[in-house]
């Protein structure tokens, strides 16, 4: 068997469309394409697909990565992925378009792999003082990262349990771009093992600094994995691919 990495990107048009029916339109997507992905056996076969990480509802994005399992392919020619990509895209729905397709030789589950994610979340901050002085408001949630703990309330399986999230902030930046609106520029930890969900970091701006944050769009600009040097790498760049490209 040979398994594809796809790279693809989500826009308005698809942000509404939660994950179970992001998998169900994948898999009727590769049927009309004419693409012969392989299937688990038992009494229920389910494609073999697996995406990099499952996104809200309500997001865009730009690099979204999925795991594909086909039949053997080692020899393919970039040429004939290309070919896949075109049909894949003709068939996928608007909001979804297939960016890039190679080779992965990559032995870890790629939910494994992601460790780091950036997103670009516009907020709106109604408060007067933050009107009359935008600064006010930039300061306010800068100041916090300096805490060493940021508690927020957080579900789990077991229940709410407050937690510090503070570890799992890498970066935060903000720009004042329109009077009461924000961008906040976010790199947090993200996948299997420790996850910080951007709407959860925007409570916690919420609650440690009293202003009244109201959200207005979440991007997810990337997913990225780490090495144990400390190297940051694209879940493709990570790739031992056929091609330096991808």
């Amino acid at each position: 068997m040979s398994k594809l990495r796809l790279t693809f990107e989500r826009t308005k048009e698809a942000k509404y469309v939660a994950h179970l029916d992001m998998l169900r339109m994948f898999e009727r997507s590769f049927r009309r394409a004419g693409i012969n992905i392989s299937y688990s056996e038992g009494f229920n076969p389910r494609p073999k697909m697996v995406f990099a990480m499952p996104m809200s509802v309500g997001l865009t994005s730009d690099n979204e990565y999925m795991d594909i399992e086909m039949g053997n392919m080692e020899n393919i020619q970039k040429e004939a992925l290309d070919k896949i990509s075109k049909q894949l895209n003709m068939a996928l729905p608007s909001g979804i378009r297939i960016k890039d397709i190679c080779l992965s030789t990559a032995r870890e589950n790629i939910m494994q792999a992601v460790k780091l994610a950036t997103y670009q979340i516009k907020i709106e901050i109604e408060d007067t003082a933050s009107l009359d002085n935008p600064q006010y408001a930039k300061e306010s949630i800068l100041e916090i990262i300096n805490k060493q703990e940021i508690m927020v309330m957080k579900k789990t399986k077991k229940g709410n349990k407050l937690v510090n999230i503070r570890p799992l902030i890498r970066r935060l930046d903000i720009e004042h771009i329109a009077e009461g609106y924000y961008l906040i520029s976010a790199v947090v930890s993200a996948g299997a093992e420790n996850n910080l969900r951007p709407d959860l970091l925007v409570m916690a701006l919420t609650e440690n600094t009293g202003l009244n944050i109201d959200i207005c769009t979440i991007h997810r600009s990337g997913l990225y994995t780490e090495t144990e040097k400390g190297r940051i790498l694209d879940l493709c760049d990570m790739e031992q691919s056929l091609w330096t490209t991808c």
